[in-house]
């Protein structure tokens, strides 16, 4: 990628973040997030991969989400506005590949 390339990226991510700001939400990786958090973690996780899409996703529980904040298993973000979660991302990287 070009330097005009990743400046430009830059340029997109800040505008995005400052999108998220301006709407009152507050960005938060997964040091900020806390056990009382778990719960809704699990909520969005099984509304998305499980109501919306198939039973056949992995199904999680508060304990899987307990250990991936205690030990870092999962990269992951989350953006708060007026105390609730809305959004939640969860990733990792293995041999060069990311999984969501």
């Amino acid at each position: 990628m070009s330097f005009h390339g990743r400046k430009q990226k830059m340029a997109n991510m800040r505008k995005r973040y400052g999108l998220l700001e301006q709407h009152g939400y507050e960005v938060l990786d997964g040091k900020q997030l806390t056990d009382e958090d778990i719960l809704r973690l699990l909520e969005l996780y099984n509304a998305l991969y499980l109501q919306k899409y198939s039973m056949y996703n992995p199904q999680f529980n508060e304990r899987f989400f307990a250990l991936a904040l205690k030990k870092g298993i999962l990269q992951l973000h989350a953006i708060r506005k007026n105390g609730r979660i809305d959004a939640v991302l969860g990733y990792f990287c293995r041999n060069g590949v990311m999984t969501q």
